[in-house]
């Protein structure tokens, strides 16, 4: 059986921001695998602590399923949304490269 976590370690993730930067948003729009979410949540928690606590992760989130792993120009990114915000996580295979 497939693991749905794709190894990936909370120090791996580096928020990039919201898709209402235009290039955020235009990695957001890729279609992607769907990750889990509750995986998502707890990377997030680990790594972003104040980010968990102002979005409050921790309760319902009727966009959870849109929780997806994104490849987009070689690069892997993680994409969460939350109030019909799109969040964007690179994830840092240990040669960051910004998404540009």
């Amino acid at each position: 059986m497939k693991s749905n976590s794709h190894n990936i370690n909370p120090e791996q993730l580096v928020f990039l921001g919201t898709c209402s930067d235009p290039e955020i948003a235009n990695i957001a729009e890729k279609s992607g695998r769907k990750f889990s979410y509750k995986r998502c949540c707890k990377l997030i928690k680990e790594q972003f602590p104040e980010l968990h606590y102002d979005l409050a992760l921790e309760l319902y989130n009727p966009w959870e399923e849109k929780t997806s792993l994104i490849k987009h120009k070689g690069r892997r990114y993680l994409c969460f949304v939350h109030s019909q915000i799109d969040h964007v996580f690179y994830i840092d295979d240990g040669n960051f490269k910004i998404y540009k």
